[in-house]
């Protein structure tokens, strides 16, 4: 599976400035892991920003929704997080997974 997941909100006041990548990023999902272990190389090559180290994520022991991920800013301070998961499906959450993500 190749897309993306837009994280947004509505909100009519002014957005306070985040401390952390939530609520607000741009997440790419890759189809292999070995093109997202590229781009993380290239992202290290390049002195990008990284929020955290890159990681291996797996909720309640659950191995079906394996995922790795890592977030870097862009120039103008934007979060950007690139993920590939273990099994397609648990990207936009397996129906029969209680809970899929932070």
């Amino acid at each position: 599976m190749a897309g993306n997941q837009v994280v947004a909100r509505l909100d009519k006041n002014q957005i306070a400035i985040q401390k952390s990548i939530y609520p607000f990023h741009f997440g790419l999902i890759f189809e292999s892991l070995s093109e997202l272990k590229v781009l993380s190389e290239n992202a290290e090559k390049a002195n990008c920003i990284f929020y955290q180290d890159k990681r291996m994520r797996v909720r309640n022991n659950e191995a079906y929704i394996e995922n790795r991920n890592f977030f870097i800013k862009d120039p103008s301070g934007n979060w950007l997080e690139f993920k590939w998961y273990k099994n397609a499906d648990s990207a936009l959450g397996a129906n029969w997974i209680k809970r899929v993500g932070e």
